[in-house]
């Protein structure tokens, strides 16, 4: 392939315009009096108030945020409104120690990395403390179908999260928590841009009755995106004839809360998320205009009921049910269906829980222990089908004259697990946290998961913080049956093919532990400052690799030469830092909140033919940006995100993606009528040309080109 060209990203007018975004905009002058309605944007906790928030992902418990173990980072709405998020993407997309490499791939769009290891499915997402993330563990998109237009605040911890969450709490938790405060309104936001880009989404806070609250809310997206064909050329001059470059995206979801006082909740989340089977793809080797996309629904229902049976003694019991479907017009038209309509997928994997919990809490001391039973119906995503699944079986491989017969997998399963949870205080300045987990899977058999951690309060505003954990990631039904592949048209019996991707379903659990240590400096009511060290080990990582030997008979009458499958493989060491600031500056005409962090990770994947560096991973990152607030009227938010080399995926050894440097703009008109905001969008405001990894091969781009500068407008209307 043309390889990316590094001296993209080092041109000296980079740096100049940077300079002037970030100190320029504090000098301005006029800061009025506020008046009339103060808008959700602006309301928000000052840093002096951050030990003190309430959080509750870390230990499952309501708690401070000074008192949590390990590293938990929170984005408020404040924040989520200065900055512009839209989806859970763009704001992780700006988390120290995080990757997202977008347009990296067919079915998922993007790939997440945490810490150095990758994998969307190995990133735990909760709304509300309920999972909302595939209920078996398969790795999805993290796109449009995780919005953030109905969240008071998302809380991020990082590290094994198995202790308290069992299977795939591998790389760390995410928790949306929906705004439920009457006080924050409802509206209506309508967006509109350039590359055919459509968004909207509403969403209604409203009392019922004396002792009730109801969130309703939703959201759609239409996005034709630019034609990389144009911004590119040199990678699409191999485009087939009478093919051209379009790769279209849609979302949609819908969400719904209510609470019964402080006693029972009630919600349903639906999502629903296409993308083109080609992203990332390479052009001779798929139809971009073939219209075959990767159509993806999620669904969860869940109830909450809470008591307290004394001052010390509290309790709750959660049930959820949940559903992953891959819709069945999905379908892939490349270089293995012929460049014909004939590789459509079906996947539909459930998953029913309940979870019991007790807390006891007195005099400093808190105990927390917890029960979880799931039960799991998987059917994994099928091979490719000669039609859609909906319209019925037999099916038959595509070129096989209707002889070779596709197998259906389905498995079901169930897993009980235990927890315990103890935190406590050692005289005034230390806190104690103890916890273990007992898992039982029918198919993976016992896993036991411990935890360990200490806070030390070292003065006013400083907490150091050290935590030990461990998780695994019991392989889900996709990973042991994912299978794939084709047989060659017209070849004599028995048919033959090149290449198959066959089951293994013999998989282990992958196995993390990790290390620590995390201090939190809030020297006055307008700075806070943290600084992380980590260092993981995680073992039985699968990846996909060849074989041992051919399993030449996977489909019975047929000759497949070379086969693949995942396997556990790797062993992955990582070690990392990470820094971070918060600090606002305002006076008689501005404010201006500045917000950055750091991050360094480095390692390896051993276990292979050779060690690799850690795939899809940059080792150096920057995120840098200010708000600047101006007579409680305009805002503007610019942001920089640097990333050092990218590291290609395990099947290319040491090919490395160069770095980039990104510059996005948000500004925001405030109050322009009683209750209406205007907002501008700048992506990619320098319009630079730069790379994500993707998934190499003979297949897709090593280096997937990412998008130019996109320009959108949009209202927010309040009501």
């Amino acid at each position: 392939m043309n390889q990316p060209n590094p001296q993209l990203i080092s041109q000296p007018r980079i740096r100049l315009a940077v300079f002037l975004l970030f100190v320029a905009a504090p000098f301005s002058d006029g800061y009025a009096a506020e008046e009339g309605r103060e808008l959700n944007s602006l309301l928000g906790m000052d840093l002096g108030q951050l030990l003190n928030l309430q959080v509750s992902t870390a230990s499952r418990h309501a708690e401070r945020y000074s008192s949590t173990p390990g590293t938990l980072l929170v984005v408020s709405r404040q924040q989520i409104r200065e900055r512009g998020y839209r989806t859970l993407a763009e704001l992780l997309a700006d988390m120290p120690s995080v990757d997202v490499q977008n347009l990296s791939d067919g079915t998922s769009n993007n790939r997440v990395a945490v810490r150095g290891v990758v994998g969307n499915n190995k990133l735990l997402i909760l709304q509300d403390g309920v999972r909302i993330s595939s209920p078996t563990g398969d790795p999805i998109a993290l796109m449009d179908n995780f919005p953030l237009y109905h969240v008071r605040q998302v809380e991020v911890v990082y590290g094994p999260a198995s202790a308290l969450y069992g299977a795939d709490a591998f790389t760390g938790v995410v928790n949306l928590i929906t705004d439920m405060d009457t006080a924050s309104g409802s509206e209506i936001t309508l967006e509109g841009g350039e590359f055919g880009h459509r968004y909207s989404h509403f969403n209604l806070i409203k009392p019922v009755g004396e002792n009730a609250r109801l969130q309703f809310g939703g959201h759609w997206r239409e996005d034709d995106n630019a034609d990389l064909s144009k911004s590119y050329p040199e990678l699409f001059s191999t485009l087939r004839a009478g093919d051209s470059y379009r790769q279209p995206t849609a979302s949609r979801s819908l969400n719904a809360r209510l609470d019964w006082s402080d006693s029972a909740s009630l919600g349903w989340n639906h999502s629903r998320y296409s993308a083109p089977t080609s992203i990332g793809a390479k052009p001779d080797g798929v139809l971009y205009s073939a219209g075959a996309e990767y159509i993806t629904q999620l669904d969860t229902l869940w109830g909450e009921w809470r008591w307290h049976l004394d001052d010390a003694l509290s309790g709750r019991v959660s049930l959820d049910w949940s559903q992953h479907e891959t819709d069945p017009n999905s379908e892939f038209v490349n270089a293995y269906t012929n460049f014909e309509h004939s590789g459509y997928k079906y996947s539909r994997n459930q998953r029913w829980h309940i979870e019991p919990q007790l807390t006891w809490e007195r005099s400093g001391q808190r105990v927390i222990a917890g029960l979880n039973l799931e039960w799991f119906d998987a059917q994994p995503k099928t091979a490719n089908l000669p039609h859609p699944y909906d319209q019925g079986g037999p099916f038959y491989y595509p070129n096989s004259d209707n002889k070779l017969a596709i197998e259906i997998f389905r498995q079901r399963y169930q897993n009980k697990g235990a927890y315990v949870q103890y935190s406590g205080e050692l005289g005034e300045r230390t806190l104690l946290h103890l916890g273990v987990r007992y898992d039982s899977n029918s198919v993976y058999g016992a896993s036991v998961t411990p935890r360990a951690g200490i806070n030390y309060t070292i003065g006013t505003g400083m907490v150091l913080k050290y935590l030990y954990g461990e998780s695994f990631l019991a392989p889900s039904p996709f990973f042991a049956y994912e299978n794939w592949g084709g047989f060659n048209a017209g070849s004599p019996a028995p048919l033959t093919s090149y290449y198959f991707h066959v089951p293994n379903t013999n998989l282990q659990p992958e196995r993390l532990n990790s290390h620590e240590l995390r201090l939190i400096y809030t020297p006055t009511a307008d700075l806070e400052l943290n600084a992380g060290l980590y260092r993981l080990h995680a073992q039985d990582i699968i990846y996909r690799t060849d074989t041992p030997s051919v399993v030449s008979g996977f489909v019975p009458g047929g000759t497949i030469y070379w086969t693949a499958y995942n396997d556990n493989i790797g062993v992955l060491d990582a070690v990392g830092i990470d820094l971070g600031f918060d600090y606002t500056l305002q006076g008689s005409g501005w404010k201006t909140r500045y917000f950055g962090n750091a991050s360094y990770t480095d390692g390896e994947l051993s276990g292979l033919a050779q060690n690799v560096p850690l795939p899809f991973v940059s080792r150096g990152k920057v995120n840098l940006g200010l708000t600047h607030t101006l007579k409680n009227t305009w805002q503007i938010t610019p942001k920089l995100r640097w990333v050092s080399n990218a590291q290609g995926p395990v099947d290319n050894g040491r090919v490395s993606i160069p770095g980039h440097t990104v510059v996005d703009l948000y500004a925001r008109w405030l109050g322009i009528g009683k209750k209406t905001d205007l907002f501008l969008r700048v992506d990619n405001l320098l319009d630079r040309r730069y790379y994500s990894v993707g998934d190499g091969g003979s297949g897709g781009f090593t280096g997937s080109p990412q998008e130019p500068r996109r320009i959108t407008l949009g209202v927010t209307i309040g009501f």
